[in-house]
């Protein structure tokens, strides 16, 4: 492919190292301004040079000029991968995770700056002991609100400092008008990461009200502004306003406490701890490793000895998580119902949704002034008959008739999933389809989320229709910052569904509705404004916890739901496979993924699943058969796994344990899984064979 400027940046005059370093990409300001915009193609960050530092004097005092100029170097050149800036080889959101992790830093040395004694001393008097301390304090947590920042800490004091400065008859008088102050839930207390007593809850968010640190109302309930808290606490920080994590322990709902999923959720990965990991901790170090440029650039900068000896520091850093499998049979279910709901009811619903959007549009009324009848009417009479009766249980409806006002609309959990279920709300209903598509397609392409929301609805496919075209994850190496398009073949049943998507962009545009087609897992609100919004990762979550709900995936043994996520996909359209042509075949399933010939179907399954997702998938089945009974077909496995868990009868120990045993087993060539085809009462099946070295 053609890199940008073809090439132009070979033909370009040399530039000083200052004058190269002293202009971004990113930065729309001169680099000497005391506040610099800096766009990284969202809405423009501003960066306030002028903080307070331990003597009292500003950063962007004369006095300081060195100081300065050496962090804004560094920021910089912790975003470059080259001396030229058209050279630029990564992607934008590697160099937003560059530069990001860079300020951070930064707001680290501000933070400390007393301790440092940054004002006298300089960048030039950061010692090896005080950057290694830097580099572990950041490895304790994977969250930068609470390595950098130390946000739960901070959020206590700062809570507990406010409760001392009100009244306590302002206290008592706020706690009487919001009695629901005193409610703290099951699930508030089991996020809690705040040191404030039980006790004081309720007298805090009282305090934290009257002083004004709240927003909501009270149908959505209250929580802190954490930007407007973050404004008070830090202060002298760079970014250190940006918002935080949520502290729900602090949330109140007079009407009842919000809700977004029927159940609590089985945590997607386990292991990994909550520390960074190396590719993380990297991103941190970065900016440290360029600070070996200060001293061309010519501004005092850390001691070249000192970061030889840093290179080789690695604190102890967390292993990348795991993504917890979820049960086959949840996955059969979550299945069969999706293509059940794309053939009863899914084009209906996205047809219901566009026909309000056209009749909102002509008559230049919002959809949440639209009464319940009008709904009704407006939608047609097959979609009342299958239970619709407003535009969604969530949104507020601000009709004469049905005026809901800031009151609670989705009412008590038990009821509002009932008629999710029941088919009351039609916004609900799109969000569920949207998941069924997310959950169909996802599993039988088996890509990264990022490509799946990255594919544009007006050019998802190849003109035969028989190719997903998607921007290849990971990719963009020395391409510029450019992701390499990439195809796959696509089942007829994905297309199908997806189709369904196009043709609903495409209709809210004719409509009038819309404005352009997004990309192909767009959603529109679920408040009932006239907007539809890309596909993210959050709309993702929602639309599979939606599904999930709807059609009530399993729960564990500790009484928690299996939320898929598309991570979790990535493996199964290899389960569907090997339980669809083993022994005792499922014809639906053959039907459903279209492929009579089985050899086809396994070349297919190869073709579109990964390596480690498809190992993951073997593990996974052949643990599923011991745990099931299956054990003396693997007599030679049995033996190796009794060694490794220490007990004669394997099914003892945890399957997921069993599994991630069998699969690091696989990678190292210890044992081998060989698929064999052999005629059965249902044509061709499969039969698994499993070799083990030097048995």
């Amino acid at each position: 492919m053609k890199a940008p400027s073809n090439l132009a940046f070979l033909d370009e005059p040399r530039l000083a190292p200052a004058v190269a370093f002293g202009k971004a990409s990113w930065l729309l300001s001169d680099f000497d301004e005391p506040i610099w915009i800096v766009s990284l193609g969202v809405e423009p960050i501003h960066l306030n040079w002028q903080v307070v530092l331990d003597d009292d004097s500003y950063l962007t005092d004369d006095k300081n000029v060195d100081l300065l100029s050496g962090l804004k170097y560094s920021l910089i050149v912790a975003t470059r991968n080259s001396l030229t800036e058209n050279a630029n080889t990564q992607s934008a959101e590697t160099l937003s995770k560059k530069f990001h992790a860079a300020v951070g830093v930064i707001d680290y040395l501000l933070i400390h700056a007393r301790e440092l004694q940054l004002s006298s001393a300089g960048l030039e008097g950061l010692s090896e002991s005080e950057m290694k301390a830097l580099l572990s304090k950041l490895a304790t947590n994977a969250s930068v609100s609470e390595s950098i920042y130390d946000w739960s800490i901070r959020m206590t004091e700062f809570s507990l400092t406010v409760l001392n400065e009100v009244s306590d008859a302002k206290i008592v008088s706020v706690l009487e008008a919001n009695p629901s102050m005193y409610e703290i839930s099951s699930t508030q207390l089991e996020s809690n990461e705040l040191s404030i007593p039980l006790d004081d809850i309720p007298s805090v968010r009282a305090a934290l009200y009257h002083s004004g640190y709240y927003d909501g109302h009270r149908g959505a309930g209250f929580t802190v502004n954490s930007i407007r808290v973050s404004d008070d606490i830090y202060r002298n920080t760079v970014r250190g306003s940006m918002a935080k994590p949520k502290h729900e322990i602090l949330s109140f709902y007079p009407l009842g406490e919000n809700y977004k999923r029927e159940m609590e959720g089985v945590k997607v990965t386990y292991g990994g701890g909550g520390g960074l990991n190396e590719t993380q901790y990297r991103l941190f170090y970065n900016f440290l490793s360029g600070m070996r440029r200060l001293k061309t650039i010519g501004v005092p900068g850390p001691d070249i000895r000192i970061l030889d000896r840093v290179a080789g520091y690695m604190p102890e850093l967390a292993k990348s998580g795991r993504f917890v499998t979820v049960p086959s049979g949840t996955i059969f279910k979550l299945f069969k119902g999706a293509i059940e709901f794309h053939d009863e009811l899914g084009p209906l619903v996205l047809e219901g949704f566009c026909k309000l959007a056209r009749y909102c549009h002509e008559n230049d009324i919002a959809l949440i002034s639209l009464t319940d009848k009008q709904v009704v009417s407006i939608v047609g009479s097959d979609l009342a008959n299958h239970g619709v009766k407003k535009l969604g249980l969530g949104c507020r409806n601000s009709s004469e008739v049905d005026n809901s006002g800031h009151e609670n609309r989705k009412g008590k959990k038990g009821e509002y999933f009932q008629r999710l279920r029941s088919n009351v709300g039609l916004l609900e209903l799109v969000y569920v389809y949207i998941g069924a598509i997310q959950f169909v397609v996802g599993l039988l392409m088996a890509r990264r989320i990022d490509e799946l929301l990255q594919i544009p609805s007006a050019e998802a496919f190849d003109v035969t229709k028989s190719w997903l075209m998607f921007m290849k994850e990971k990719s963009s190496t020395d391409t510029y910052g450019l992701r390499k398009f990439d195809a796959r073949p696509i089942d007829p049943l994905a297309v199908d569904m997806l189709s369904q998507l196009i043709s609903f962009q495409e209709e809210l545009v004719n409509a009038g509705f819309s404005t352009e087609m997004l990309t192909i897992f767009a959603v529109p609100s679920s408040h009932g404004r006239k907007v539809i919004y890309p596909g993210s990762k959050t709309s993702m979550s929602t639309c599979f916890d939606f599904l999930c709900d709807y059609f009530e995936s399993d729960v564990n043994a500790s009484g928690r739901r299996y939320y898929v996520r598309q991570h979790q996909l990535r493996r199964v359209a290899a389960l569907l496979f090997f339980h669809a042509y083993g022994k005792g075949s499922i014809d639906t399933l053959r039907w459903i993924l279209g492929h009579n010939d089985i050899e086809h179907a396994w070349r297919y399954i190869t073709e579109s699943t990964d390596g480690a997702s498809l190992r993951g998938a073997e593990a996974q089945i052949i643990a599923e058969k011991f745990f099931t009974g299956d054990v003396n077909n693997y007599k030679s496995l049995r033996e190796l796994m009794k060694k490794h868990f220490g007990t004669d009868d394997v099914r003892l120990v945890d399957q997921e344990s069993f599994a991630d045993r069998l699969e690091h087993l696989m990678s190292e060539g210890v044992v081998k899984f060989e698929p064999v085809f052999v005629p059965g009462p249902h044509g061709t099946e499969m039969q698994i064979l499993v070799h083990v070295k030097g048995a």
